[in-house]
């Protein structure tokens, strides 16, 4: 049985040490840029609560469910930081998205699909892009932002 365009981009990116060394070395480094941006950004520490966490400046599907001034600021630095080392790969930010699941599950469905096109048509194309030049970044940049809003600064940069 011949495996499926998928699986056998999947085998070949599993097989590719350095590569996926590469990978992990941009990962790491957008995240650090994202979390600069974070620390910088998240108040004086004087003791004045306001002050502490991060304005928000809106409220997307829900109460908990927020954006702030430097959601933006963070994925563009990831999405920057990856595309500079990775031209030919997609990119699918929480804050390119409208909110709630179903906005969030049509995104990623349009991004797997377009990606899954693009192998298919190299697969039949006998070469051009290899696995490696169509991966999809899934980034949310500041995972956590309610409690980033607090006085608490207990979130992450997820990158996948």
């Amino acid at each position: 049985m011949m495996a499926s365009p998928a699986a056998a981009g999947l085998q070949e990116l599993l097989d590719d040490g350095p590569f996926l060394d590469e990978v992990l070395k941009v990962a790491v480094a957008a995240s650090k840029r994202a979390g600069k941006i974070i620390l910088e950004n998240h108040g004086d520490g004087d003791g004045d609560s306001m002050q502490q966490g991060v304005d928000v400046s809106e409220r997307k599907a829900n109460s908990r469910d927020l954006l702030t001034l430097i959601d933006p600021m963070c994925e563009a630095a990831i999405k920057a930081t990856v595309l500079k080392a990775f031209p030919s790969h997609d990119f699918l930010g929480e804050e390119d998205v409208p909110p709630g699941k179903e906005a969030s599950a049509a995104a990623l469905e349009a991004k797997l699909g377009a990606n899954l096109t693009k192998a298919e048509a190299a697969a039949e194309g006998g070469g051009g892009a290899s696995a490696r030049d169509n991966l999809l970044w899934i980034v949310d940049p500041i995972d956590g932002t309610y409690c980033c809003c607090e006085i608490y600064l207990r979130t992450c940069v997820d990158i996948e």
